[in-house]
């Protein structure tokens, strides 16, 4: 199988926008030829000017080779400007689909990733959200569950179910569990529901709730 050139990796991401690459290309090509023009006018003024003398007064059109030259190197920078923009919309739309696939990537990576491969910036957010990522799922893996299987969620589950956790960070799937333990305590209470004492923690003693 051929492998892919990077040009053509970026062009995907370019998405529609990639039209605009390929017209900077052929607007940057003209720019260059349009910029050699100014030099045929002032060679045909040096030209005139060699072939009049000494009587430079039949020099007549060296101000029209003047202007021409003027004309096609303003012609020249205005096309150049051009291809600019155009590299410069496809190069935008380039960068922003990367920021998002690579996003999306990092979103998809379990939370235990950051521990062995991750650092700087990125290891610190992804670990600061880890309390919250586990709260979150633990409220995901008993939603529309009866209670009495609610009793049941591990911080075992909640580890899986976000593809592991850093090995300092298990604490946030024990928290979680006992979160909602502690919830469903609290309902049977102020419901007057009689429960096993045994299956909720006792936060009183507990290490995690301390700290």
């Amino acid at each position: 199988m051929k492998k892919r050139s990077d040009l053509s990796r970026l062009m995907e991401y370019a998405g529609g926008h990639r039209v605009f690459t390929y017209v900077s290309w052929v607007l940057s090509a003209l720019s260059a030829l349009v910029a050699l023009v100014p030099f045929l006018y002032i060679w045909m003024i040096l030209r005139d000017v060699l072939n009049a003398a000494p009587d430079y007064s039949r020099a007549v059109n060296i101000p029209h080779y003047g202007w021409m030259a003027v004309l096609f190197a303003a012609l020249s920078y205005l096309i150049y400007v051009c291809a600019l923009l155009c590299s410069h919309l496809s190069a935008f739309r380039v960068a922003t689909n990367l920021r998002l696939a690579v996003s999306e990537h990092l979103a998809r990576l379990p939370l235990g990733f950051t521990e062995r491969y991750g650092s700087g910036k990125l290891r610190k957010v992804i670990q600061e959200s880890t309390g919250a990522a586990s709260s979150s799922m633990a409220t995901e893996l008993i939603k529309g569950k009866p209670l009495s299987q609610a009793l049941e969620l591990t911080n075992k589950a909640v580890a899986e179910a976000l593809d592991g956790l850093p090995a300092y960070k298990m604490h946030c799937s024990v928290l979680a569990e006992e979160a909602i333990k502690a919830a469903v305590k609290d309902y049977y209470d102020k419901h007057g529901i009689a429960y096993d004492e045994s299956k909720f923690p006792d936060c009183s003693h507990c290490d995690h709730c301390e700290a």
